[in-house]
């Protein structure tokens, strides 16, 4: 796992931060829809490997989160939320968050998300 890559600089940084961009497609509970099964899968897949990271770093005090960015407008036409409004709630959320949060699956402002 890349992640793993970096453990040790992260352990060493003042941040002591590990974030992945996730999406609400890998949350099994939200699939109401279909469709999607290859990036539904990965992102599921990602999810679960968040967990995983999340508990085996927790003794190196490194807090690790799933951030969905919302549907942001990255390309014309596209998305319901202007891509600063997702930076600023992504920034925000990792500044704020600690130790307890570790291991969550979060929207961009903040709201839990179910696996």
């Amino acid at each position: 796992c890349l992640a793993e890559s970096f453990v040790e600089q992260v352990a060493s940084s003042s941040g002591r931060r590990m974030v992945f961009i996730s999406s609400r497609m890998g949350s099994i509970q939200f699939n109401r829809v279909g469709g999607g099964y290859a990036y539904r899968s990965s992102k599921a897949a990602l999810n679960a490997s968040v967990k995983s990271i999340s508990i085996d770093l927790l003794p190196r005090r490194i807090l690790v989160l799933a951030i969905h960015p919302g549907n942001a407008k990255t390309y014309p036409g596209k998305g319901t939320i202007e891509l600063a409004e997702s930076v600023d709630g992504i920034r925000s959320l990792v500044a704020r968050a600690n130790l307890e949060d570790t291991g969550s699956f979060l929207s961009f402002d903040g709201q839990p998300l179910p696996w």
